[in-house]
């Protein structure tokens, strides 16, 4: 019960952790309140309590494949979200709106099979006390990778200006690529697997579950996951990198890297 707890932190919860501090660093370098976050996160908790007691009636839409899809769209809606934020600039009267959704659309997604989850084990007899110790083990180690996270892609704010911006790029592109595994489960794409690195880097070790939340990484991606981590993260880079200047006039006086 405590290392099934421990793992569905690792695979369930640890993006959400390593998102917010991310985020933290992308609206640290903008004109938008840290309240933003928390007013987020809320009401993306509370649409992932609603989406819990519909999931047995997205599941069957479309013939059974209504979850798979309604993911991968979700997944998709977040990468477009942050393609028009970059593109908009933080400066932009929408900005702040297009970054909540995201952030709203990743903490309904990966709190959903946490939280399901949870309270089935919590009402188990006898499983409570090692629930509640895996959970703050797993919390303590979740907030611990974010918080190295967070200061680590300020440091290197310093010397790559907008880097926490292309790292959630990054994030994000390795989010979607991920969830093309779900169309390939439905029939829609091919599931021909292209490489496999499970003798070098397993998906069931730690640092394969940090790798896969903070990058998306895959022992063994399929042909149309590293398309879409290719294209998506190659568009995204270009748009990054033109919008640069207008994206630099909008950090904070006093943050700007030198």
């Amino acid at each position: 019960m405590l290392i099934n707890t421990l793992f569905l932190f690792l695979l369930e919860l640890l993006p959400l952790f390593l998102f917010s501090a991310l985020v933290a660093g992308v609206v640290n370098l903008s004109p938008f309140k840290p309240t933003l976050i928390v007013r987020s996160y809320l009401i993306g908790f509370g649409l992932g309590l609603l989406l819990i007691t519909s999931v047995d009636y997205i599941s069957m839409a479309f013939d059974g494949r209504g979850l798979e899809l309604f993911m991968f769209s979700i997944s998709f809606i977040q990468v477009f979200c942050f393609t028009l934020y970059l593109y908009l600039g933080s400066k932009h009267r929408h900005a702040r709106h297009l970054l909540a959704v995201v952030m709203i659309l990743i903490t309904m997604t990966t709190s959903v099979n946490f939280l399901s989850y949870f309270t089935v084990l919590w009402q188990s007899q006898g499983a409570s006390q090692a629930l509640l110790l895996g959970a703050i083990i797993g919390a303590g180690f979740s907030a611990s990778l974010a918080i190295l996270l967070y200061f680590f892609v300020m440091l290197i704010e310093k010397y790559i200006p907008l880097i926490s911006l292309f790292i959630t790029g990054v994030f994000l592109t390795g989010q979607l690529a991920n969830k093309t595994n779900l169309l390939a489960q439905i029939g829609l794409i091919d599931g021909e697997v292209l490489w496999t690195t499970e003798a070098i880097f397993s998906e069931q070790t730690v640092v394969g579950h940090v790798l896969r939340s903070l990058v998306g990484y895959e022992a063994t991606p399929i042909h149309w996951q590293v398309y879409t981590y290719v294209f998506v993260l190659l568009g995204l880079s270009l748009i990054l990198n033109y919008k640069k200047p207008q994206l630099m006039s909008a950090i904070p006086k006093g943050e700007v890297s030198k």
